[in-house]
C-alpha cells in the first residue's frame, strides 16, 4: 500500500459508471440502544444469534459528533441519530443521503442457523432493539420481521441509495460473507451494491472503538478534500501504517489500520 493505491470493484463494468451528483447531506448513526442481551445458557451458547456480542458502543457517539462537526465546516448538512432513535425503520426510510455513516455492530452468522440458509439473511447490521429481539426469539417469540432491529444484507439491498456518494460501515467485520460459486461473496457488501451506493467502506476484522474514531476523522478529512473516497482511504491507511509501524511494529500497524477496504461502483478516475 506504500507503493500502490488499492480499491475493490464488484465487476469490471463498474469502472465505466460515471459519478452521480449527490446532495451535501449526511446521516450518521452511533451509540445505538441495542437493548438487554440474552443470557448465554449452556443450551443456547452455540446458537448463532446468542453468540452475537451486542455490547454498547458509547465511543461511536463521540465519533459521529466529531464527523458531524467536520462535515459542517465543509458546508454539509448533517443529522446524527442515536439510542432508540437509531432504528431499522429510520434507516429504511433514508432517501439517498450524500453520506451514510453507520457506527454499529455488524454480524455474519455461520451456516446452520435454523431457517436462515440464505447468507444474505445471516449477515447484517444491529440497530435499536436488536438484542431485545434476539432475546425474544430465543424464548420462542416472533419479533416483527420489519422491525426487529436486525437490518439484514437482504434488506440492505432494498434501500434507496442510488445517489449516495459514500456509505461507511464503522463496524466490526462488515466485509465478511459467504462465497457462492458463480455469485461471489454474499453479505453486506452485496446488499449495498444492490442498493446503488457509489462507494462503500467496510472492515474485515474487529476494530477498536477509540482508534476507529480517530481513523474516521482523518479519513473524512481526506475524503472531503480529495473528493475521492478511494484516494482518501489509501492516503490515510498509508500514513497510519507508516506511523504505527515506527511506534508499535508492523503487526500492530496492520491490525489497527489494515481492516478497512473500499468498494467502488463508479469510475475510479
Amino acid at each position: 500500500i506504500e507503493d500502490f493505491s488499492l480499491e475493490y470493484v464488484a465487476s469490471g463494468r463498474d469502472l465505466l459508471n460515471p459519478s452521480k451528483a449527490h446532495r451535501q447531506d449526511a446521516r450518521l448513526i452511533g451509540n445505538v440502544a441495542f437493548g438487554e442481551p440474552a443470557k448465554q445458557t449452556p443450551v443456547a451458547r452455540d446458537r448463532g444469534f446468542v453468540s452475537l456480542n451486542l455490547s454498547p458502543l458509547p465511543g461511536t457517539e463521540e465519533e459521529c459528533r466529531k464527523l458531524g462537526g467536520l462535515l459542517e465546516t465543509q458546508n454539509w448538512r448533517q443529522h446524527f441519530s442515536s439510542g432508540e432513535q437509531a432504528s431499522e425503520s429510520l434507516v429504511r426510510d433514508f432517501q439517498s443521503p450524500g453520506i451514510l455513516h453507520l457506527a454499529t455492530h455488524g454480524f455474519f452468522l455461520p451456516k446452520g442457523e435454523r431457517g436462515l440458509e440464505n447468507p444474505m439473511l445471516r449477515s447484517g447490521l444491529a440497530l435499536a432493539g436488536s438484542a431485545s429481539s434476539i432475546k425474544s426469539r430465543l424464548a420462542g417469540g416472533a419479533p416483527a420481521p420489519d422491525g426487529d432491529g436486525l437490518l439484514t444484507a437482504e434488506e440492505v439491498g432494498r434501500l434507496e441509495l442510488q445517489e449516495t456518494w459514500l456509505v461507511c460501515l464503522s463496524s466490526c467485520e462488515t466485509g465478511l460473507g459467504e462465497v457462492v460459486e458463480g455469485e461471489g461473496v454474499l453479505g453486506l457488501r452485496r446488499g449495498f451494491i444492490r442498493s446503488g451506493a457509489q462507494n462503500l467502506m467496510l472492515t474485515l476484522w474487529p476494530i477498536d472503538d477509540t482508534q476507529t474514531a480517530d481513523f474516521m476523522v482523518d479519513f473524512y478529512g481526506a475524503c472531503l478534500e480529495s473528493r475521492s473516497p478511494g484516494r482518501a482511504l489509501n492516503k490515510v491507511q498509508r500514513d497510519w501504517l507508516v506511523r504505527l509501524r515506527d511506534e508499535d511494529g508492523l503487526a500492530q500497524a496492520v491490525f489497527v489500520a489494515g481492516p478497512f477496504i473500499l468498494t467502488a461502483q463508479v469510475d475510479l478516475q
